[in-house]
């Protein structure tokens, strides 16, 4: 069951880079995390990519990330939270309530990301 919701939560991922505004990284965390308990191969392919690999790396197994991802990171959601602001929704209650979630859940996010411990670039724990 891992297997197949990595692999579900890795093609979300790759939606992610033809898509403006749909996240790719969040879904390559979760699909790491799955495949760490059902395929450690894979998990390793994800974490020796050389754009995305080390900052998932780093989350999964240490619990940091280095400043400039978090600010990334961050950036990535004030624009998409913008666009949710701009899209016009046709003011109905459901439609309101779902923007209301989407921009509650981001701000969530952004808190979190913000509270991780940075890591200084270059430097890394060993082990994995």
């Amino acid at each position: 069951m891992l297997l197949w919701g990595g692999h579900l939560l890795f093609a979300l991922g790759a939606i992610g880079l033809a898509l403006p505004l749909f996240p790719t990284t969040v879904f390559w965390i979760g699909a790491a995390w799955c495949y760490a308990r059902s395929a450690p191969h894979l998990r390793a392919r994800i974490f020796a990519w050389p754009a995305v690999g080390r900052p998932i790396r780093d989350y999964l197994v240490d619990g940091t990330a280095e400043r400039g991802t978090k600010l990334l990171a961050v950036a990535g959601m004030a624009l998409g939270a913008t666009g949710a602001i701009l899209v016009p929704t046709g003011g109905g209650t459901l439609a309101l309530a779902a923007k209301g979630t989407t921009l509650a859940l981001m701000a969530l996010a952004a808190i979190h990301v913000l509270r991780l411990p940075a890591r200084c670039a270059g430097r890394h724990r060993s082990g994995d």
